[in-house]
């Protein structure tokens, strides 16, 4: 296996991905096609700001030249449920006495 940058993307196809862009937004979405220039196709795609959903957009065509990086989508689904599981934790520990208040944990 070759470990060059247009190899990993091949890796990537039909995977969920994360894609930066230039003006602070991110798409998530299925990655479905790409070219030598880091044009891409994605498909099923989300656009985020700030880490929130502002809308769906269906399938989408990304010039490379506004891209920052490319990612496996895992990464944010990972924090993402980091994030819940902490605050589930701190809730029970409240709904069951444990502690008195949040700021102690």
């Amino acid at each position: 296996m070759e470990n060059r940058p247009l190899d990993a993307l091949n890796e990537a196809r039909n995977k969920r991905v994360i894609v930066e862009l230039k003006n602070n937004k991110q798409l998530i979405g299925v990655l479905k096609a790409f070219d030598i220039h880091i044009n891409v196709v994605l498909e099923d795609v989300e656009e985020r700001v700030e880490g929130n959903m502002s809308r769906k957009l269906g399938k989408a065509f990304v010039r490379g030249d506004t891209i920052i990086l490319i990612s496996p989508a895992w990464l944010i689904w990972q924090k993402e449920l980091l994030l819940m599981v902490k605050s589930l934790v701190r809730k029970t520990l409240l709904d069951v006495g444990v502690v008195e208040n949040l700021a102690t944990i």
